[in-house]
């Protein structure tokens, strides 16, 4: 896993390109806002960001995605870091598959306001056809 280093937590360092979809050298993944992101405020208190949700899809031809962790960054309209939050997705993906994901870690303290757009990392689990 590649690691990105957060500096007065406005300052973003890393090797990671900001393109439409990027695989890396250990499979991980980063989605942005728009491949269906949807950054959703809390049902309770609309002020505050609640969710992020989207779709997860296996791309692999033959490998099953067994379980993905996933980490969210929070950008406001001019691409600062409003914050962040987490999730995982258990539910086993074969080939072609897809599935609801929603973040649900962390995001209550980002106003909904600001938040314009966000990225997600995924940290995929594989399991080979037969095992």
């Amino acid at each position: 896993m590649r690691a990105v280093v957060i500096e007065r937590f406005r300052e973003v360092k890393n090797d990671i390109r900001r393109v439409r979809f990027q695989f890396f050298d250990d499979r991980c993944h980063v989605i942005e806002n728009g491949e269906g992101l949807h950054i959703v405020p809390q049902t309770y208190d609309t002020k505050w960001v609640g969710t992020i949700e989207g779709e997860l899809q296996n791309t692999d031809p033959v490998m099953t995605l067994r379980a993905t962790r996933m980490s969210c960054v929070l950008f406001d309209a001019a691409g600062n870091i409003l914050g962040g939050g987490s999730g995982v997705a258990l539910q086993a993906l074969p080939p072609g598959a897809r599935e609801f994901l929603q973040l649900t870690n962390g995001f209550d303290v980002i106003p909904s306001e600001l938040a314009a757009s966000a990225m997600v990392s995924m940290l995929p689990t594989w399991q080979a056809p037969g095992t």
